[in-house]
């Protein structure tokens, strides 16, 4: 696929999701306009509308998932179109929130699956980047519910029959552009795995909560507002906490550490709920920072959660019904307890024990993003070579890299997709405060100090990960770099083993530049004594291509050491330094007793 044909398909896409979110916004508003509500049958009739809102995307999923193996995603298109020909039928006929919303609701959640579907089979962008790219179109999609939203309640008037034109009409229009793209330009069997590990899938059952809730709050707080339109500085407030949210995901764009919003937004949105008990239940601020909340959680699950599973028919079903089915029972215990009424002090208690379980189920991913806000300020990175675009998206991942001070592990997790484990030495592992983070929230192995050992029970650890399928990062030196010059020692036994037994795994080499001299480094003295706070200090990071080996250097672990030694200096080629110089001879004995390095 050529660069304009990839651009327009780009285009296209964020179209067509901002005239779903439109469209979506613009019918579910008929079902709570005021003069819908002040009817004496509205409960009912919202009720029965809200039901055909809800399952029309449940059987959406159903039939797609049935559809696209036997017709492809071309061909699922026309169901969308045509039921979106039936909707507006019918709607010619009788109003939507009279006559039910079971067929636009199926037709605008087919559209979504099918783009989605579309857009995971063509690959526009590197996987590491589909995160912010779906974070970017929520922007725009946000603020045209907001528009619908608007028009729907305050501007009736204003053209009705064109909206409800547009609202059937362009978000399958916008796709037409992406179907047209032949198959034969799209990659050949282009796959994103679901859910690479057991932790990663955690965190994206929990976005099925957030997700629901966002959906359905939104509907209870439309209909606790009642027959009153909308206010202006309502809407901006809640509008604009919503797009911050979105917003937020664009910088924390990474699978695996989004996952940390789903506490970190669900708080928020208990904070929100706090102001309203004594401000009152339309309170601007209040508002806002609720649907922040809101927004964020819902945000990140959308972003980290659709790229992962486009060809995984149980999860997939899963990620398309579950706030769906979640939100109708949520709204509708809401409407059973009159929520209009109900204490918000109490129900912000409620959402913040989820908040907190929320935590500690993803605690590594929050404490990790948490930690990247304080140290925003103090370190900006810069990367490097095609090692990120050539990593897998699943599969056993073993980074092989130098070591110069105890932030390596920090500054790799902050631009790396994919979650990892580092193996740490007990000097760093054993420190007070350090340990508790290290065994239950990073999940680090511990690898003794010692210098020869007859076992290295660490290792039979980093195996264990790597056969699940997991990313393990090893410093092979086996210790911090003492010396200015930018070199390696000789690696220890411990990556050379882990390459033998595990010949299937990616191994990617790995160069940090700018760790010398940095708070935690042996520059000056020991790492964190006598030394000035890092600040704005330059992080440069080079991922060089996965590499391959010979039976040789498979067979020989003294000559396997030397070539991933060798590999990890030309990283730093690829940020135009020099390559440090391999030191000839052979290894000590201490390298030859010593099975695992860090």
């Amino acid at each position: 696929m050529d660069q304009s044909s990839r651009v327009l398909c780009r285009v296209s896409l964020g179209l067509a999701q901002a005239a779903r979110w439109f469209a979506l916004a613009w019918i579910a508003g008929g079902l709570v306009r005021p003069e819908v509500v002040a009817q004496p049958q509205s409960p009912a009739l919202v009720l029965f509308g809200y039901l055909g809102f809800t399952l029309g995307p449940i059987a959406a999923a159903f039939l797609f998932l049935i559809l696209d193996k036997q017709a492809g995603p071309r061909l699922a298109l026309l169901p969308g179109i045509i039921s979106l020909l039936g909707a507006w039928w019918a709607h010619a006929r009788q109003p939507v929130e009279q006559q039910g919303l079971f067929l636009p609701s199926f037709a605008l959640a087919w559209l979504a699956i099918t783009a989605w579907r579309l857009e995971a089979d063509m690959a526009l962008v590197p996987w590491r980047f589909l995160s912010r790219e779906r974070a970017l179109r929520l922007v725009p999609a946000i603020t045209a519910a907001a528009m619908a939203i608007h028009w729907r309640w305050n501007c009736s008037d204003w053209h009705p029959s064109l909206l409800d034109w547009i609202s059937f009409t362009l978000p399958w229009l916008a796709l037409l552009p992406v179907a047209m793209v032949h198959r034969e330009s799209r990659p050949p069997a282009h796959r994103l795995p679901a859910w690479p590990d057991s932790w990663e899938a955690e965190g994206l059952s929990s976005g099925f909560g957030a997700g629901s809730l966002a959906l359905a709050m939104t509907v209870v707080a439309l209909l606790a507002r009642g027959v009153d339109p909308l206010g202006g500085e309502w809407l901006l407030a809640a509008g604009g906490g919503a797009l911050l949210g979105a917003l937020v995901n664009v910088f924390v764009s990474q699978p695996g550490r989004q996952t940390g919003l789903f506490p970190i937004g669900m708080a928020f949105f208990a904070g929100g709920l706090l102001l309203f008990w004594p401000c009152g239940a339309w309170c601007p601020f209040a508002s806002g920072v609720s649907a922040f909340g809101l927004s964020l959680a819902a945000s990140a699950w959308i972003c980290c959660g659709a790229p992962r599973m486009p060809y995984q028919p149980r999860p997939w079903f899963s990620f398309w019904t579950t706030p769906w089915m979640l939100g109708f029972v949520t709204s509708h215990v809401a409407l059973v307890l009159d929520m209009g009424r109900f204490s918000w002090g109490w129900y912000a208690l409620v959402c913040l024990g989820i908040a907190v379980s929320l935590a500690w189920a993803l605690k590594r991913a929050a404490i990790e993003l948490i930690l990247e806000i304080f140290l925003m300020p103090t370190y900006r990175f810069r990367t490097a070579g095609p090692g990120l675009d050539a990593l897998p998206a699943s599969g056993p991942v073993l980074l092989v890299s130098n070591h110069t001070t105890y932030t390596d592990p920090f500054w790799i997790g902050k631009v790396l997709p994919r979650r990892f484990i580092p193996m740490m030495t007990s000097v760093f592992y054993d420190l007070p405060g350090i340990r508790f983070l290290m065994k239950e929230v990073v999940g680090a192995i511990r690898v003794p100090a010692a210098v020869a050992r007859k076992t290295a029970p660490e290792l039979d650890e980093a195996s264990a990960v790597l056969e699940k399928g997991g990313t393990v990062l090893i410093f092979p030196e086996g210790t911090l770099r003492k010396v200015e010059e930018p070199s390696t020692k000789l690696f220890g036994r411990g990556v050379a083993m882990l390459v033998q037994k595990h010949p299937d795994a990616t191994v990617i080499p790995v160069w940090i530049e700018g760790g010398w001299g940095a708070y935690f480094s042996y520059a000056g003295g020991p790492p964190g004594k006598n030394k000035k706070r890092d600040f704005n200090r330059p992080i440069h990071l080079a991922f060089g291509q996965p590499l391959t080996f010979s039976p040789e250097e498979m067979a020989d672990q003294r000559i396997l050491r030397r070539r991933l030694r060798s590999e990890v200096h030309a990283c730093r080629a690829l940020l135009g330094l020099e390559i440090p110089r391999d030191k000839p001879g052979a290894a000590s004995t201490a390298d030859d007793a010593e099975p695992a390095a860090e």
